[in-house]
């Protein structure tokens, strides 16, 4: 009887630690879908570009915007921004990581906006971001994003 139950104890360990190394491989795979998705969306630079990586009902915060929620607002505020003089922006993703089912994860990351001031200088302001992305049918979406910036870190070029 000792030896059945030390075998079934071998055999379970073995199982669990199989089935956890599956799983680890299964999110690893779903990390580096989901730090690509990151990467694409820091790429994007219009309106039409940023949408399609945001879930319908996502949520989104600026540091000096109130809450957007969905697509119409989201545009309605990219729209807003894309009208800014010499708007641009440089993003990198800093940290991925993904929950052992794999279909829910964040990315953090810092961001460098770029604006057109006074005498033709561009002002950059510094800032951080989190975006929380869940997995659906078509992919990798946003389902909540905040973007901050460094408050007095802004630099004139």
């Amino acid at each position: 009887m000792r030896r059945f139950a030390l075998t079934a104890a071998i055999v379970f360990v073995s199982a669990a630690a199989f089935a956890q190394d599956v799983k680890t491989d299964s999110a690893k795979k779903a990390e580096g879908a989901l730090r690509a998705a990151d990467a694409a969306l820091n790429a994007a630079t219009t309106p039409e570009q940023i949408i399609p990586f945001y879930a319908k009902d996502a949520v989104f915060m600026g540091s000096s915007s109130g809450l957007v929620e969905g697509h119409a607002a989201l545009r309605k505020h990219l729209d807003a921004v894309a009208k800014l003089p010499g708007i641009g922006k440089e993003a990198a993703t800093e940290k991925v990581e993904v929950s052992a089912t794999g279909d829910i994860g964040f990315a953090l990351g810092r961001v460098n906006v770029a604006l057109k001031v006074d005498a033709g200088k561009t002002m950059v302001a510094p800032g951080k971001y989190l975006r929380v992305w869940k997995k659906q049918e078509d992919g990798w979406k946003v389902t909540a994003a905040f973007l901050n910036y460094v408050p007095g870190a802004e630099k004139s070029q």
